[in-house]
């Protein structure tokens, strides 16, 4: 679904979501700023409003709607990623199931540099990547299970 076509009247450029790499993003189509394809492609709401920013700043023409719809995704993608890390659970995969739909750490390259994704072995979707902060948090975790395990 589009966010904004070129119209010639409110909007000069076109930007819509898609599926790259198996993750959700957001494309700015026939963008001018561009000298490859892949600098067309967005993995977060916040980065596409960044970019449409340099378009206004450049004069083209952005319809609010678009910029208000992108927030409005951001959002939700903020609270969605919130509840799947708390439980680090799928929330694509059941709901109900939290044995079997846990949430790994998994290297995952992209455009040449590898870093750590949260990956969801059962329905195969990878998340966003793991944090600094997130790495800290299970590093300390497994410490600790570590030790419960010996002191057993």
């Amino acid at each position: 679904m589009s966010y904004c076509r070129f119209n010639g009247k409110d909007s000069d450029v076109y930007v819509f979501g898609s599926v790259c790499e198996g993750r959700e993003c957001w494309i700015c189509c026939g963008c001018n700023f561009a000298e490859k394809a892949n600098e067309t492609v967005f993995y977060s709401p916040r980065a596409m409003i960044t970019h449409l920013k340099k378009h206004i700043c450049a004069g083209n023409k952005v319809p609010q709607r678009a910029l208000d719809r992108l927030e409005e995704d951001e959002k939700k993608e903020m609270l969605e990623g919130m509840a799947e890390l708390a439980h680090r659970h799928c929330w694509r995969c059941d709901p109900d199931d939290y044995e079997t739909k846990r949430l790994i750490m998994e290297p995952r390259e992209s455009y040449g540099k590898e870093d750590l994704h949260w990956f969801c072995p059962k329905c195969e979707n990878y998340f966003h990547k793991v944090t600094d902060d997130e790495l800290k948090k299970e590093n300390d975790m497994t410490e600790v299970q570590t030790g419960i395990q010996e002191a057993i």
